[in-house]
């Protein structure tokens, strides 16, 4: 590992460590190894090594800023870890992880972040047929978070002789249809019907959040949403040349098939809850890595106004994010902003 890969786990893991109430969930988390570390119990359950990890740290009376920071690092140095062979692509990487709203994502998520920055680690594994340690590293994943056993089918991936032009051509057709149907959920009736026969317990009330019959155009193409999609879009259409100019590396169409099933499945699932769209999050990483390779792509090959379109794409959904937070505040948006836990203390 270089000096400049170090600096920057450690420059993520301490901006990410110092937030306060930045995403959704920062305050579950906090209040969780608060309450471990001042009365030694949780006020709910957790995978068991993330549990471990957190009793251990706040029975210790460790300062939440290092254990924020902790899990912040976890996920980063995977994540660099699996692009060893990639170095080139990290600084794009890292930049569009933190100027986007992928950052809020993965601060949000925590758990499932580390999860999802670990999924490139997973397809590297799958691509040297090192099962073992592919099944071993899906276990402790699961134990920190349980969404990771749906990681198993990554094992079904296949990557077929077929031209680069036709995955382009596939993705982008799916995709497209996707948002149309996405956005007239027509189809959520037997959807929903299905999703509350087979679950049970617990987790019902997630299944039935979806009202049956009760269908709607989505009310979220707005500025943020038509950006992400046009960056998801020009994505895909240039994943040929992409693939093309890190040819005959089956690593790299991997990433790209497992990006398309996350924009292609969040644009389907768009009118449904956060538990039918957790899965499809898993290949977020995935995303970001193929964005990265291909700005990388359109910069060595002197496409430099096509680069900067998509960096504008990649950035400005964090702009109108931050925009609307400052001039709009409320319960919704608020989270998106950044806090240092210093000032609140």
């Amino acid at each position: 590992m270089t000096w400049e890969v170090a600096l920057s786990i450690l420059l993520f893991a301490a901006v990410a460590g110092a937030r306060y109430h930045t995403g959704y969930d920062h305050a579950m988390y906090l209040h969780q190894y608060v309450s471990y570390e001042k009365y030694g119990f949780f006020t709910r359950d957790f995978e068991p090594l993330f549990m471990w990890v957190t009793q251990l740290m706040a029975s210790a009376h460790i300062h939440y800023f290092f254990y924020f920071a902790l899990w912040a690092a976890i996920e980063i140095a995977v994540l660099y870890y699996a692009l060893n062979d990639y170095k080139q692509l990290i600084p794009w990487v890292a930049s569009f992880l933190v100027l986007s709203p992928i950052f809020l994502h993965l601060m949000n998520t925590m758990r499932q972040g580390v999860v999802e920055c670990a999924l490139p680690l997973l397809l590297l594994l799958l691509r040297d047929k090192k099962y073992l340690k592919f099944a071993v590293l899906v276990v402790l994943l699961a134990m920190i978070h349980s969404t990771a056993v749906l990681l198993f089918g990554l094992c079904l991936l296949r990557i077929d002789a077929t031209s680069q032009t036709m995955f382009r051509n596939w993705s982008v057709a799916l995709f497209l249809i996707a948002v149309v149907v996405g956005a007239m959920p027509f189809w959520l009736d037997w959807f929903s019907r299905l999703a509350q026969k087979l679950l049970s317990g617990s987790m019902i009330h997630y299944g039935t959040e979806l009202s049956i019959n009760d269908h709607h155009f989505a009310a979220s193409f707005g500025p943020v949403r038509l950006l992400t999609l046009s960056c998801q879009l020009m994505v895909l259409w240039l994943s040929n040349q992409t693939l093309n100019f890190f040819k005959d590396n089956r690593l790299m169409r991997l990433l790209a098939l497992a990006a398309a099933i996350y924009v292609i499945g969040t644009a389907l699932m768009c009118n449904t809850t956060n538990f039918y769209q957790r899965p499809l999050e898993l290949f977020i990483v995935c995303f970001v890595v193929l964005t990265a390779a291909t700005t990388y792509f359109l910069l060595i090959t002197g496409k430099k106004i096509l680069a900067a379109i998509l960096i504008a794409l990649c950035v400005s959904p964090l702009v109108v994010t931050l925009v609307k937070a400052n001039f709009y505040p409320n319960a919704s948006n608020l989270p998106t902003l950044y806090h240092f836990f210093f000032a609140h203390n």
